[in-house]
């Protein structure tokens, strides 16, 4: 009985966390989920000993575009935009983040 509760409890809070990604991929433009998606790996990668100026954000093209839910053409078309308006640097699979700022603007609209 006890392990049915906590296996339901599992479930229950996984729905949460689909249902919430869902809502947030539905209700987001793109260059907002990219934004957003930039700053939270910059956060999971940068909490490490790595950590140098500008911050880096290591992940191919493809793998990216399925975190924020957009195509890979479409997300290469955002980050162009970022990169003309000198909030991001690319390098191969390398984007440095320029200006935190601009991009946790874009994050929020």
């Amino acid at each position: 009985s006890d392990t049915c509760g906590a296996l339901f409890d599992d479930i229950e809070a996984s729905y949460m966390k689909l249902a919430t990604r869902l809502w947030i991929l539905e209700s987001r433009s793109v260059r907002a989920r990219v934004a957003g998606t930039l700053l939270g790996l910059r956060a999971r990668e940068n909490s490490n000993e790595r950590r140098r100026p500008p911050p880096v954000v290591s992940v191919d093209r493809k793998t990216l575009a399925e975190i924020a839910g957009t195509a890979p053409e479409t997300l290469s078309r955002i980050l162009t935009e970022f990169e003309n308006e000198n909030t991001i640097r690319r390098s191969g699979r390398e984007i440095a983040i320029v200006d935190e700022t601009k991009l946790l603007d874009a994050a929020a609209n």
